[in-house]
């Protein structure tokens, strides 16, 4: 009933607590603009869910919720001035680094929301710098009262902030949640540390996350004129990306945003993927979205704004809008035998990339979508699908079959062993093909056979080729009969995300079961990226490295419930990575024979008696393929020569694939 509070008054209040909150937060550092009380409200309740106790079992809202503590090391004086750090692509060689602005709230991107002093309007950024003394700039901005918070914003994203080490216990943003806006560094920390082979000083590695009580009190932070002034040369920019359409044409790059729209608008005009048609009846459109992409080159510059339209597959029907979705991609195998037989062969080598290619696919299905949004002619006609598009659920699958068709149009077959390799063999032409969805990896014995194939390919799709180099995350260097691949790149971006950069190289990659002692410290639990560590090194040890395969094997095994002592044995491979971080595989002619190692223990796996296969096959000199597996029972059989056959067969076939 109106006017009855009493009939819901729990909701009634917790209105009023976030009321006299955000009362609180205007007045109490200074007297804030009134128009900024939309702001402040979010802020208030951003607060109160993290720090406010909701009556059951003591949690917060936050913790009930998502099921974590939160963390509120991010949290500021409301209201204190701060500098918000200007990209050097926004502002002249002379002009100033910084906006001067007043805290007012948390964005939901993991940033700070800030009122401009200068230009009077809302700035969201993730580089700025506080001084939590009493704000004496508020005061004459009522003179001004702007009446709703301007949204046209400058969105700055990384922190380059420098903390003074000796007050490192003191920084709120150290070792942050990376759901919360502030600082963040790896979990693992720094490891220069000093760890003996046999699991070392923990301590050393990682130091323990100092938790400062919530009544403990904190000086605030003075910075002088150097903590403002970044430097231009160690910028990183990563600019915030708009969300939907609204925020593209409402953001200060409007301008390159409606540029980059009317690009992909016109390639799909060019590429006739849709004509404008009445929406039958019992038919359906589906929603279109733009997804909006900023393109940076490898110093940070911006290289380009890019927009794409896709449609939002979710709202599609199973057996009208699509059937079968699967789209398969060429194996790692497959790529690493492709470069030991053109090693064997001395092969020139060359990659491509197709542009847009989702968009060549043909359709088996009538499905219509809606106008995109801002290119509406307003005729109330839908867009029926001449073409694949992106988003659409069966789109992979579609560009594959246009793809591997057209191939064997111009002579090419289909490997029997990987569908996504593709050969082309005469008395003069000897050209294989890996495919892995839009980027292709080809050899071929002569180079004008090479450069014919690269002319037909570009008659029928827009490509882009380069000698190969880097193909899916590995990095080749061929020389006259020797092809090496390595993930150095990767390494060393992995070792810097765990902090394990600058620590003591190890001379093995773990130590022998049994010695380690376990240590159990439920404290601890939380206070390393234990899976995020593991999934690193299994894309390393999948891609060049077979020398990790078993120690990763057994980290894996505790994904669910590590320990302390799981997250030694993990960095402890880290630390072996960072002493052979120059190795890789070398395929070189000469030795043209498949040879294949096997062996296993004997119930090396304690806790479970199940014993561990290991398998690596060996081509032009270097492994192939390659796999530690624990058995699935405990047993005694031939289960380890069945592995080892069946790894066999499948590269017979294979390598008979290439050389037929």
């Amino acid at each position: 009933m109106p006017y009855t509070p009493e009939q819901n008054g729990c909701c009634e209040q917790e209105h009023r607590t976030i009321v006299e909150a955000s009362r609180t937060l205007m007045h109490a550092h200074g007297d804030l603009p009134k128009g900024l009380w939309a702001e402040i409200i979010n802020t208030a309740a951003y607060i109160i869910n993290r720090t406010g106790v909701s009556g059951i079992e003591g949690k917060s809202p936050y913790e009930l919720w998502v099921g974590r503590k939160p963390s509120i090391k991010n949290l500021r004086i409301i209201g204190c001035t701060c500098y918000a750090h200007i990209p050097k692509q926004f502002r002249g060689k002379m002009s100033k680094k910084a906006v001067k602005g007043i805290l007012i709230g948390y964005d939901e991107n993991d940033g700070y929301r800030i009122w401009s002093l200068d230009k009077l309007k809302l700035i969201r950024s993730r580089d700025v710098i506080f001084d939590e003394e009493p704000l004496k700039q508020v005061e004459h901005l009522n003179s001004d009262k702007p009446e709703e918070p301007d949204e046209s914003c400058v969105d700055f994203r990384r922190f380059l902030e420098k903390k003074d080490e000796t007050n490192e216990h003191l920084d709120p943003n150290k070792n942050e949640n990376p759901d919360t806006p502030s600082i963040t560094e790896d979990e693992g920390g720094p490891s220069n540390e000093n760890v003996s082979d046999d699991g070392g000083n923990v301590e050393d590695e990682i130091p323990d996350r100092v938790l400062r009580d919530r009544e403990t009190l904190r000086p605030p932070e003075r910075y002088g004129f150097d903590a403002l002034v970044m430097s231009a040369e160690t910028d990183v920019l990563n600019l915030e990306e708009p969300k939907n359409y609204r925020e593209a044409i409402n953001s200060e790059n409007k301008v390159n945003w409606e540029k980059a729209m009317q690009s992909e608008i016109d390639s799909l005009h060019e590429n006739k993927t849709w004509t404008l048609a009445n929406l039958p009846d019992g038919k359906k459109a589906i929603s279109t979205k733009w997804v909006y992409k900023v393109k940076m080159n490898p110093d940070g510059t911006i290289d380009k704004f890019k927009a794409r339209l896709v449609v939002q597959g979710f709202s599609q029907r199973l057996g009208i809008d699509y059937e079968q979705t699967f789209s398969p991609v060429a194996k790692a195998s497959t790529v690493r035998t492709l470069l030991s037989v053109a090693a064997s062969k001395n092969m020139k080598l060359m990659q491509f990339d197709v542009s847009t290619a989702f968009l060549y696919g043909y359709l088996e299905e009538e499905i219509y979508i809606k106008q995109p949004e801002g290119f509406d002619d307003g005729s109330n006609k839908v867009c029926k699908l001449n073409r694949s598009l992106y988003g659409l659920k069966q789109a992979p699958r579609c560009w594959n079959q246009r793809f591997a068709a057209f191939l064997l149009k111009i002579g090419f077959k289909q490997s029997n062993a990987d569908t996504c390799l593709f050969l082309k063999k005469t008395e003069s032409t000897h050209i294989m093909i890996a495919l892995y969805v839009d980027d292709g990896l080809v050899a071929s014995i002569r180079e004008e056979d090479l450069e014919i194939f690269i002319r037909d390919l570009k008659k029928e799709f827009k490509i882009t080729t380069k000698p190969a180099s880097y193909y899916l995350g590995f990095e080749s260097h061929q020389q006259e009969g020797r092809i090496t691949l390595n993930q150095k790149a990767y390494l060393k971006k992995l070792l810097e995300r765990f902090g394990m950069e600058n620590c003591r190289p190890s001379p093995t990659p773990m130590i022998q079961t049994g010695e380690e002692k376990d240590i159990e410290d439920p404290a601890k639990k939380e206070k390393f990226p234990y899976r995020q560590a593991v999934g690193g090194l299994m894309y390393l040890m999948v891609g060049t490295r077979p020398d990790i395969a078993y120690a990763v094997g057994v980290a894996s095994r505790t994904l669910e419930n590590p320990t302390w002592n799981n997250w030694v044995q993990v960095k402890r491979i880290f630390r072996y990575l960072k002493g052979t971080s120059q190795l890789g595989l070398l395929y070189k002619s000469g030795n043209n024979s498949l040879v294949c190692y096997s062996d296993a223990d004997h119930g090396g796996d304690h806790s479970t008696g199940r014993s561990t296969t290991g398998v690596v096959a060996m081509f032009s000199n270097a492994a192939i393929s390659w796999l530690s597996q624990r058995q699935t029972s405990v047993s005694i059989s031939t289960t380890e020569a069945e592995i080892v056959a069946a790894s066999d067969l499948w590269l017979k076939r294979l390598l008979l694939d290439m050389e037929n």
